[in-house]
């Protein structure tokens, strides 16, 4: 995780590409991106609420959160073995059956409370991309 502050997020979120995801600034209707788009998000007298992007050449999901005066960007490495249960999708536009994707990210880790066996534990949540191209 890095701390930014609002001009250094809005440079990292133009610089990236390849990049699917959105953006909840404080006066605006959430704001699409698509791969195939470039980004250029412009903040005047509104702040960035949050951001998610999801690269699937990158195999990278981004989280920013604004919390006071500062960003926390969070990028987060998707394992190669997501399966499709891992796999949510919610409705973001119904009538035009649009969709986005959250990951469940699963780790092993020895748990005393089940005689030291090695268990699966959710430890992380992500954004992954939309399901339908623009």
């Amino acid at each position: 995780m890095r701390k930014m502050k609002q001009n250094e997020a809005l440079d990292y979120i133009n610089s990236l590409k390849n990049y699917e995801g959105y953006v909840q600034l404080s006066d605006r209707k959430l704001e699409i991106f698509y791969a195939d788009q470039p980004i250029n998000l412009v903040a005047n007298k509104n702040f960035i609420y949050e951001a998610h992007f999801y690269s699937k050449s990158e195999r990278k999901s981004i989280g920013i959160h604004q919390i006071n005066d500062d960003f926390i960007v969070s990028e987060t490495e998707i394992p190669q073995n997501i399966s499709s249960e891992d796999i949510q999708e919610f409705f973001y536009n119904r009538e035009e059956n649009k969709k986005f994707k959250m990951l469940q990210i699963w780790e092993k880790h020895i748990d005393e409370m089940c005689e030291n066996l090695e268990v699966l534990k959710l430890t992380k949540v992500v954004f992954g991309g939309f399901t339908q191209e623009k």
